[in-house]
């Protein structure tokens, strides 16, 4: 039942357009099997995440974090991402365009990993990460706009397997300290 929810819900959110941005929606057709869901509830920031099974064997992570109506991130999407990164400091651009980022972020053991995030709202992020730099390149390509550039990837990113875990370290102290969300402004006057 969890499977066949999942395939509706993943169906639906692959499917949607968007006129004015570009989407991971919109952009990819991911043909996985959902190996692990997990939710993560922070009273004000609902982070989900689907551990995904591609058909070569490599395994992604797809994660969405959406705040609380009444509240919005703090930070801008790479930002609030580099923060569930281990507090990372360190990026290399690939690609942007639009709401879309392809970027490599450097993880607490110096490894890279390929992140693709979108941030079409204050109040939700979704990112999926665990590409090897040619997958990573390819989903750059399609979604690169004629004319621009794309800069290849400097660093072997780290890929996944089954038993791999999250690579983001999504906590309380990190939410509420850092702090990741805060108050809507338009409700609070700012």
């Amino acid at each position: 039942m969890k499977n066949i929810i999942f395939t509706l819900f993943m169906a639906l959110f692959f499917t949607a357009c968007s006129l004015s941005s570009v989407s991971l929606s919109k952009s990819f057709n991911f043909k996985q099997n959902t190996q692990d869901y997990q939710l993560l509830n922070f009273k004000d920031l609902c982070v989900k995440q689907y551990k995904i099974q591609n058909s070569d064997g490599t395994v992604l992570f797809y994660e969405e974090a959406q705040t609380d109506m009444s509240y919005e991130f703090n930070f801008g999407g790479l930002s609030t991402l580099m923060y569930v990164f281990d507090d990372s400091r360190k990026y290399e651009e690939v690609y942007t365009r639009g709401n879309l980022k392809f970027v490599q972020i450097q993880l607490k053991d110096t490894s890279y990993v390929n992140v693709i995030i979108e941030d079409n709202s204050t109040q939700i992020y979704t990112f999926v990460y665990g590409f090897s730099n040619e997958e990573f390149l390819k989903r750059a390509e399609e979604v690169k706009l004629e004319g621009t550039k794309l800069v290849a990837p400097k660093f072997k990113a780290v890929t996944f397997n089954s038993s791999s875990n999250s690579a983001t370290s999504w906590n309380d102290l990190l939410v509420f300290f850092t702090p990741l969300i805060m108050p809507l402004r338009e409700l609070s006057g700012f």
